[in-house]
């Protein structure tokens, strides 16, 4: 929530009751093309991991360390 900027949780109803429940993030309510969003900082996030973990294996592999 905190990287997108929007805020998570916070009251909501379930079974015609509302209920509070913690709230994530400090930034505006989630709209829908936030899920586009969140996606594409998940896209990131593995392709930064992947090239980290190759390189890691690369260099291990290589005899370098």
């Amino acid at each position: 929530a905190g990287s997108l900027g929007i805020r998570l949780g916070g009251p909501a109803w379930y079974d015609g009751r509302l209920q509070q429940r913690g709230v994530l993030g400090r930034g505006r309510a989630a709209q829908p093309q936030d899920i586009r969003r969140a996606q594409e900082l998940v896209r990131r996030a593995l392709i930064l991991w992947l090239v980290a973990l190759f390189g890691v294996a690369w260099i291990h592999e290589s005899g370098l360390v």
